[in-house]
């Protein structure tokens, strides 16, 4: 199933410093990751799937199972950015297909690349843009008059602080990403969701793992989120979306998890991201 987005500094544990290499995961596991994004690539659609989840989706009236759902937002424009590296023309075929649609932004997924988004997130809205008995193309949009309570959520705060980096608040980004990272429990990210779903999400830990490398942070649990995110791989080089209360993986691999895991090792995306602070005052 796939996954929605409801979603002061930690003494001796977080200080700032300069990062003048960015810390490499073995290639390896990497390169699976990629790999496991380009066998769920359908070269007709132009997008990447959802996932390889069980069962069956209703939408519309219509039964589909997760490789016919596709998604816009976030999961093709998350494969766009962190395919260009390695796969640049299938990076290039899936941002052909996003701009055919001629959709607004998200006004949320965007500022991970560097768009500014509303402070005041909103409650997501999930749109279908193009629907037949094979295929379902969604979108979800942020553009809702609902408010969504988003310093309860790991994702949230990450997504704020990194909005704040753009529009130039250094003190605001940082005590919006601290207030996320002091949510990793030494399982996962223990938020607002885990407590009422009763299950981890593990791609809040690559947002934490991005957002320190764009905010030129170093973290002291570093390397044992990164570890604990890894270890989430599956053998077709997925990454498990989710996992149970003791840490361990459960279910299937997504499009999301995977491609979000990959965002910390985009080096010119994250210097991309440095050099945007304070350029965008909205």
């Amino acid at each position: 199933m796939r996954l929605l987005f409801i979603g002061v500094c930690a003494i001796g544990l977080l200080f700032v410093a300069t990062i003048t290499r960015f810390n490499p995961f073995p290639k390896d596991r990497q390169d699976l990751a990629v790999r496991h994004l380009k066998d769920h690539f359908n070269e007709t659609v132009g997008l990447v799937y959802e996932s390889e989840d069980e069962g069956t989706e209703t939408i519309g009236g219509l039964n589909y199972s997760h490789n016919r759902i596709y998604w816009i937002y976030s999961d093709n424009l998350l494969a766009t950015w962190v395919l260009k590296p390695y796969e640049p023309g299938i990076s290039n075929r899936i941002n052909q297909t996003i701009q055919s649609y001629n959709i607004p932004q998200s006004r949320f997924f965007e500022v991970l690349f560097g768009e500014p988004i509303p402070t005041n997130i909103s409650t997501a809205v999930q749109l279908v843009l193009r629907q037949d008995p094979d295929r379902v193309i969604m979108a979800e949009f942020h553009n809702s008059s609902i408010p969504l309570l988003w310093e309860q959520y790991c994702d949230t705060l990450i997504y704020q602080s990194l909005n704040l980096h753009l529009r130039g608040n250094r003190t605001g980004a940082e005590y919006y990403f601290f207030k996320a990272y002091k949510m990793w429990d030494g399982k996962g990210i223990f938020d607002l969701a885990t407590k009422e779903k009763g299950e981890y999400a593990n791609f809040k830990l690559a947002l934490i793992l991005y957002a320190s490398k764009v905010l030129n942070l170093t973290i002291g649990n570093y390397t044992r989120i990164e570890e604990k995110l890894w270890s989430m791989q599956q053998a077709n080089g997925g990454i498990t979306s989710l996992s149970d209360l003791n840490g361990n993986p459960v279910g299937s691999a997504n499009t999301e998890t995977t491609s979000m895991t990959l965002l910390s090792y985009n080096d010119e995306l994250v210097s991309k991201m440095r050099s945007l602070f304070g350029t965008c005052r909205l």
